[in-house]
């Protein structure tokens, strides 16, 4: 994540929740507003009815004040100014205000989780658009974590911002009726009030930060999680569970202390807060008492309010400290998704041509984090033609396919297909023009048939027949389901060889124009991988199919290989060729233990 964010960066973010759905957003503050005024106007009808408590009859016919608008109000409704009227009218006020009490909460609920969701769909398809060098960059750690954990936090502000206005308004509703009532004792209270906030707030520690402790310790415990959990074969074999959990209850401690802080410091503001102005309540009726001629009714009253009015503005600082606490999340949030809406992969671009006639590399030079891979790289590849490419380790080998499948763009130089840079095609068409098996390749969670067909609509017959070209049905009977059978975590059921077949038929059922296998056949014992090969070499003639080979042998039918070094290719041509030149490749052929079939083969 970026380091400290400016003051503008958080108002920014501020603003982003303030904006989302304005029209919800502002029926919610509006229909809050009209909750507290019905607060205020409950209140109000205390004044009458004290009134007539004490005289036993009901407030006198004239009357000034609260109790004579209320005189004025019940005339127009042709209403008896009674106890029991009064009563009634101030239970119909309390109806109304709770159900819509009940609706703002019930709407404003419904705004957070609903912000939620769209955080976490918009920052989801942002990843999933985002180009490879992102993923290389930050790993996947922390996008699981904003995703499924920030977002969380971050959502909650816009809940605590509703809470804000509808606490604001009605600590200003009691404010205008203690104002009403004894301005001077009002004002008073203000002032002490106000001094009391700044003396808690300037004595605990700023939300911000301390909950910006939280999410850096919520990060951590997520990267620990997923390192120990995601290997955690070689975390056994390798005897790091000790160090491993250690880590975890060392960042777990991290974020339980900072989390406790966070609260004890919330807690901390609400008891100092209800302290401070009970003492102050005291001194008010001291005031009230000595120097005021207020009369039952109305110090009552005020009282009542100033006691209604003190819990509400401890529940404000404790909100204004909770989105502080909160807001590290929804920065960190967004500044992840205006980061990946800067790492998108290009997508739009022309249509693919119904034929790859060629594709040709031209001068192509690409550097990972500054190191080269590839300096001035060229080589062609005709329709039909099964194409090997070969060499050491770190040679550049597999960069070639990632560049041809797109996943990642040339320095300089271009790929062209049809003599058309492939980056100008679109990219959702281009990969459904290439279909590549990695040696390596990801099995998701799910059953083998949905493994095959990546959820496309395949008949059985269609994917029997492929299955059987990838040597799938050799395992098929052992698993418990068939087809149906769920393959586990990254196919934890399957054999390293078993999880390259299911990669190879899924290719295969993609019938794509250009086939690329990137170490496919591996894991696989060399009886059955060139059983594999034979079935690929009578695959359609009229596709292409570019190989890259650790085996020498699973290429030596190609129709033409490239021996890469160093990122350049310095060799090229069929195996008897290559051989006879006693190359580079002669030597990797020797160095495999087939030196006696050059020989035979000259």
């Amino acid at each position: 994540m970026a380091g400290t964010p400016s003051i503008s960066e958080k108002y920014a973010s501020l603003r982003r929740v303030a904006l989302y759905r304005p029209a919800l957003t502002g029926s919610i503050v509006a229909a809050s507003l009209f909750v507290m005024l019905l607060e205020g106007v409950g209140l109000s009808f205390l004044f009458p009815i004290l009134d007539a408590a004490q005289t036993g009859q009901g407030p006198p016919l004239q009357a000034g004040g609260v109790t004579g608008r209320f005189l004025s109000a019940y005339a127009a409704a042709g209403l008896p100014l009674t106890l029991d009227f009064l009563l009634l009218g101030l239970a119909c006020v309390m109806v109304v205000r709770f159900t819509m009490s009940f609706t703002v909460k019930w709407l404003a609920a419904k705004l957070t989780q609903t912000y939620e969701r769209d955080l976490k769909d918009r920052a989801y398809g942002l990843a999933m658009g985002a180009s490879v060098a992102y993923y290389d960059d930050k790993g996947s750690d922390d996008i699981m974590n904003t995703i499924l954990t920030q977002t969380r936090y971050a959502s909650s502000v816009i809940g605590r911002i509703i809470q804000f206005f509808q606490q604001g308004i009605l600590c200003l509703v009691y404010i205008g009726i203690a104002l009403a009532i004894a301005p001077m004792l009002a004002v008073g209270a203000a002032v002490a009030l106000g001094g009391i906030t700044a003396l808690i707030r300037y004595g605990i520690e700023p939300g911000y930060a301390i909950g910006d402790r939280v999410a850096t310790a919520n990060e951590q415990l997520q990267e620990t999680t997923q390192a120990g959990t995601q290997g955690i074969r070689d975390v056994k074999l390798f005897g790091m569970c000790d160090g491993l959990l250690a880590e975890f209850r060392a960042t777990l401690d991290r974020y339980t202390v900072t989390s406790v802080a966070v609260r004890r410091n919330q807690v901390a503001i609400g008891s100092l807060y209800r302290l401070s102005v009970s003492l102050l309540l005291f001194g008010l009726v001291y005031v009230a008492l000595s120097f005021r001629a207020l009369s039952i009714a109305e110090l009552g009253v005020f009282l009542f309010v100033m006691l209604r009015l003190a819990p509400r503005l401890s529940s404000l600082n404790s909100t204004v400290y909770a989105i502080e606490g909160e807001l590290p999340h929804l920065v960190r949030t967004h500044q992840f998704i205006d980061h990946l809406e800067s790492q998108q992969e290009p997508t739009d671009g022309q249509p693919v041509p119904d034929r790859i006639e060629e594709i040709a590399f031209e001068d192509v030079s690409f550097a990972y984090e500054d190191e080269p891979v590839l300096t001035d790289f060229s080589m062609a590849v005709e329709r039909g033609e099964f194409v090997g490419i070969v060499g050491e380790s770190g040679g550049g080998k597999s960069t070639v396919v990632s560049l041809l499948t797109r996943l990642y763009a040339p320095d300089s130089g271009d790929v062209l297909a049809n003599g058309t840079p492939i980056s100008t095609y679109a990219l959702a068409d281009w990969r459904d023009a290439v279909a590549m098996v990695r040696q390596d390749p990801h099995i998701f969670n799910d059953s083998l048939r949905y493994n095959l067909t990546v959820g496309g609509d395949v008949s059985d017959e269609t994917l029997y027949e492929v299955a059987e070209k990838a040597h799938i049905p050799e395992f098929l009977d052992d698993l418990p389901q068939g087809l149906d059978t769920v393959l586990g975590d990254d196919g934890v059921k399957l054999s390293g060889g078993q999880r390259q077949r299911v990669a190879l038929a899924r290719a295969l059922l993609m019938d794509a124009e250009v086939l690329v296998l990137d170490e496919a056949t591996s894991n696989l014992d060399s009886n059955l991988e060139r059983q594999i090969h034979r079935t690929i070499e009578t695959l359609d003639r009229d596709q292409t199919v570019i190989a890259i080979a650790h085996r020498l042998s699973t290429v030596s039918n190609a129709d033409r290989i490239y021996t890469v070094e160093d990122g350049q290719v310095t060799e090229q041509g069929s195996h008897a060729e290559l051989l006879d030149d006693d190359g580079t490749y002669a030597e990797l052929y020797a160095m495999q233990g087939t030196a006696a079939a050059k020989s035979s083969s000259g």
